[in-house]
């Protein structure tokens, strides 16, 4: 590998698209957008999961091609397509749109190719990632006939862009997890049955969904249950040989992560054998909807980006080197903020100052409006706690987090800093709470409201002061001798 393995995980353009992705989540979330389950799970693939992807394959073959660095340079811009195009309804406008992430998926399979000629069919971890690269075109593939209304073979949504989605992550993310996993068993393990037993699995796990896939196009019950047993079968052993090698990788969040990867396959395969000896059986415990919303958001989130993150982390540390010497102003203030059990603490005490300030504003504004003096204080905070802080931990986790990464790389430490920062989560939550169903100037100008605004940005802003204080507070750790 080169020393191109060290660069950062989040750079400005992944944090971003973080950013986006977990705007639109939580948006979906309080219904404040059209999009769907479905929808917003696809979303984190090409916003995130699929740049993560190509991360760990870069990392694992030192280099891409012609074709790998242009897919890499126009990434950013094949997802923002890819989430436009679920703006306008399906048509010809949406299809166009969702050709721009088409695009990228065609040179990430010309890339495939390209490895599986060069001899990446002669190494189960090579042949993964080229099967992985190939699967994303086809997954691309089904994304513009979703966007564009069409109905192959007979089938309609949520069908194909379900097809989208299986291509995604089992087809591409899952392949480049099963990869790593094989080329940490070839380097850091003893070779003994597990190591020997990876050939086998990756070749179900390359096989595994176009047999699936297969069974759909045919219509047989039999055979789509035959294959996705099969194939939750070899995922559960994928999973056993990726905790079997999480004692051998640096650093500890990547272990923590891999671990939640593994646990989430043995978990989403079970809820797939329960959906399909239920098909087959016509015993629908599980029906399409809540299998897209459990399967789907296990599989998207647990296993396709915690493993993506957990081997990026992991393949980074094995080649960063020393970190230079900081002042020792700015070295206490990273090793205060390098410290979990702080940060943990910052999370879970920012939020509390939100029902305060929601009460302050509702008694000022009675004062101000009826000239009243301010009665049933406790009362007020009681139901603003009851009220707001299940919304404030909930837009600290989807909103919040992302711009802590964000501040965390970049050294960011001034208490103007975070209060702009929680400012600015603020206004993000309400514009998602209050953004209008149809999106134009004027139902924009008609939704504003400066109050409402202010109960938003206020006490996002106090939070962020907070949460500053505290994951910064206290003496630094005595240097280890």
């Amino acid at each position: 590998m080169n020393e191109r393995s060290a660069a950062p995980i989040m750079t400005p353009t992944s944090i971003f698209s973080l950013i986006l992705w977990s705007s639109i989540a939580a948006a979906a979330s309080l219904r404040r957008t059209w999009l769907g389950p479905i929808e917003v799970l696809f979303l984190l693939a090409p916003l995130v999961t699929v740049p993560l992807g190509f991360r760990v394959v870069r990392d694992l073959r030192s280099e891409f091609s012609t074709f790998g660095r242009i897919a890499v340079r126009l990434l950013p811009l094949g997802a923002i397509a890819a989430a436009a195009s679920f703006r306008p309804r399906a048509g010809i406008s949406a299809g166009l749109l969702a050709g721009g992430w088409l695009l990228i998926c065609l040179l990430a399979a010309a890339e495939g190719l390209l490895l599986f000629f060069r001899g990446g069919h002669r190494s189960p971890p090579g042949f993964c990632i080229s099967a992985g690269l190939l699967y994303l075109a086809v997954g691309g593939a089904w994304l513009v006939l979703s966007r564009l209304g069409a109905t192959p073979m007979h089938f309609a949504e949520p069908i194909i862009l379900l097809t989208a989605v299986h291509f995604h992550f089992t087809g591409f993310a899952l392949p480049v997890i099963a990869a790593a996993t094989g080329h940490t068993l070839a380097i850091r393990t003893a070779r003994g049955t597990f190591a020997s037993l990876f050939p086998y699995v990756a070749a179900g796990i390359v096989g595994g969904p176009a047999i699936l896939a297969a069974g759909f196009v045919l219509g047989s019950s039999l055979w789509k249950l035959i294959a996705a047993l099969f194939l939750a079968a070899i995922c559960v052993l994928l999973a056993v040989l990726l905790l079997l090698v999480v004692p051998h990788i640096e650093p500890r969040p990547a272990q923590l992560l891999l671990c939640i990867s593994a646990t989430s396959l043995i978990a989403g395969m079970a809820l797939a054998g329960v959906y399909v000896v239920g098909d087959f059986t016509q015993h629908y415990w599980l029906l399409i909807p809540r299998m897209a919303r459990l399967h789907g958001t296990v599989n998207a989130l647990g296993v396709a980006f915690c493993g993506l993150l957990g081997w990026a982390l992991a393949h980074r540390a094995t080649q960063r080197p020393a970190p230079p010497r900081l002042s020792s102003a700015t070295n206490d203030l990273v090793e205060r903020s390098g410290q979990p059990g702080r940060t943990v603490a910052a999370f879970l005490i920012a939020p509390l100052t939100v029902p305060v300030l929601f009460n302050g504003i509702a008694v000022l504004s009675d004062v101000y409006t009826s000239g009243t003096s301010p009665s049933g204080l406790l009362d007020g905070v009681l139901f603003f706690t009851l009220y707001s802080l299940p919304f404030a931990y909930f837009a600290e986790l989807v909103l919040g987090v992302p711009v802590w990464l964000a501040f965390k790389y970049f050294r960011i430490r001034s208490f103007s800093a975070f209060a702009a920062g929680g400012a600015f989560v603020g206004l993000l939550f309400w514009a998602i709470w209050d953004w209008p169903a149809d999106f134009t100037l004027q139902s924009l100008a008609q939704a504003f409201d400066p109050f409402g605004l202010a109960i938003f940005v206020i006490p996002a802003s106090a939070s962020a002061i907070l949460f500053r204080a505290v994951a910064f507070s206290g003496p630094p750790q005595e240097p280890s001798k």
